[in-house]
């Protein structure tokens, strides 16, 4: 005589699987940073130069997993609004404009690839999904009463685990890829032109930010 609870098994299987990968580690796409859309305040002028800027850059464009990281390095992604009112032409640059903290001290500066080392999804963890199941058990018994036990293994976590790493992993490229792309440095803002930009400081969300602008 023989018993299977293959197909049953396999059915509870995939979807505790299934329901435990979505739940608690999906990897999260990179959404589009569009900054001349983000609502600037705190207008600030020195020297002819005005700076707005915007807190929670990442989660004002929805990339809320990054906000996170930044909250646990002390790392956050500002976008500012400069606004040239002066007669000449303006080329932005660490060395001329100055960040500060609300208790006047400077604001240390992190380069997109220092900032992306920290404030990223972690591919590796995905990977462990390659320890779930399905797992799937099926046995026979002859006539005699002995039993012959088989186990299945199926891969269908390895293949959830590898598709969140990839999603995640190229999600991180996208982060860095998109502040170098709109680092406020090295743009060179003409009379009467305004343009927008990141900068990257060490701090926490909501902190008083100083502009000044120093030819």
């Amino acid at each position: 005589m023989k018993t299977s609870v293959l197909v049953k098994t396999l059915v509870r299987s995939i979807s505790f699987t299934v329901a435990l990968a979505a739940l608690s580690s999906c990897a999260s796409t990179y959404k589009p940073v569009m900054l001349e859309r983000f609502s600037y305040l705190d207008e600030q002028e020195t020297n002819g130069v005005e700076v707005s800027y915007a807190h929670n850059l990442q989660y004002i464009s929805r990339n809320k997993w990054y906000t996170k990281k930044e909250t646990k390095f002390g790392m956050i992604a500002v976008a500012v609004r400069v606004e040239n009112r002066s007669s000449e032409a303006v080329e932005l640059n660490p060395a001329n404009l100055k960040v500060y903290g609300p208790n006047g001290v400077a604001r240390r500066l992190f380069t997109p690839a220092e900032y992306g080392e920290k404030v990223k999804q972690r591919t590796g963890r995905h990977l462990l999904h390659a320890l779930y199941g399905p797992w799937a058990v099926s046995w026979e018994t002859d006539t005699y009463g002995n039993t012959d036990t088989k186990v299945f293994f199926l891969p269908v976590g390895a293949v959830i685990g590898i598709g969140n790493a990839i999603r995640a992993s190229r999600a991180n490229r996208v982060n860095v890829e998109t502040l170098d792309r709109n680092a406020i440095w090295n743009k060179v803002v003409e009379p009467g032109e305004a343009v927008y930009g990141t900068i990257l400081i060490a701090g926490v969300h909501g902190d008083e930010l100083t502009f000044v602008y120093d030819r």
